[in-house]
């Protein structure tokens, strides 16, 4: 009975001592030193090792749901990524780098045209890597580069068409022609005015002169034959000074008429 008493106290003694350092451990105080406490925490090891590495994964997990979302990652994430994948993380930075190029190309185009040719060029990029690339990861690059597009829209957006420029240049060049036209048309409009206002002074100066004839003409077959003479050589005196300062040189002169009323 002696023994066995005492073998029942020992191993109750153990039982403490093992549930002292799983509350120990629990409590997050120091672990026990000896035997039995070595033994417990060998036992314990592993689990606290498992556990560590599942919340590595949950996170890394998220991190990638993140990036799949088109969303960009902190600082706390990237830290995380540096220490626990350091791989992954290389690869975000780089992917950054790359969704930062491409956005600003789009909002450097000049037209909505080249902003869909370099989205094309874009996607045959990635096609062309999408055997030799991660599919996980392949999802992520695509969702941060739709993303970029998401972001240049509203610059987008304010973008011409190619046709609309070509459009808005051939209005400009027929208002030009047009201005042009009506400038011409008026110049002529106002060269046609001066040569008619010539002509009409030229008109009337013809008109002037055929009555200064007439008239005369008349006077003289009105005069007597010994007057005659004098008034003939009057008239041409007259005459060509008129002609002189009315500038018409070299006109039929009254006196031919008078030479045949004369003859007559």
């Amino acid at each position: 009975m002696g023994m066995e008493m005492m073998g029942n106290l020992n191993q109750q003694a153990k039982m403490a001592k093992m549930q002292q350092a799983w509350d120990m451990k629990k409590s997050g105080t120091l672990p026990i030193m000896g035997k039995t406490g070595t033994s417990v925490f060998k036992t314990l090891a592993p689990e606290k090792k498992k556990t560590s590495d599942a919340e590595v994964k949950k996170r890394i997990s998220k991190i990638k749901t993140k990036l799949k979302s088109g969303a960009k990652l902190g600082a706390a994430d990237k830290a995380f990524l540096r220490k626990h994948a350091p791989e992954l993380y290389r690869k975000v930075l780089a992917l950054e780098k790359e969704r930062e190029a491409y956005e600003e190309r789009l909002k450097e185009c000049k037209t909505r045209d080249e902003v869909e040719e370099a989205k094309l060029q874009k996607k045959g990029e990635m096609s062309s890597t999408l055997k030799d690339t991660d599919p996980e990861f392949a999802m992520i690059r695509m969702a941060q580069m739709t993303a970029a597009e998401s972001e240049a829209a509203p610059s987008v957006k304010q973008k011409p068409w190619r046709y609309e420029i070509e459009q808005e240049e051939q209005q400009e060049k027929s208002e030009a022609v047009e201005r042009l036209t009506e400038k011409e048309l008026e110049n002529r409009r106002q060269e046609k005015s001066r040569e008619e206002g010539q002509w009409a002074g030229r008109e009337e100066e013809a008109f002037s002169d055929e009555r200064f004839k007439d008239m005369h003409i008349a006077a003289i077959r009105m005069m007597p034959s010994s007057e005659l003479s004098d008034a003939a050589a009057d008239y041409t005196k007259g005459q060509a000074a008129y002609q002189a300062s009315a500038g018409m040189e070299g006109a039929e002169l009254p006196e031919a008429e008078t030479k045949k009323e004369k003859r007559g």
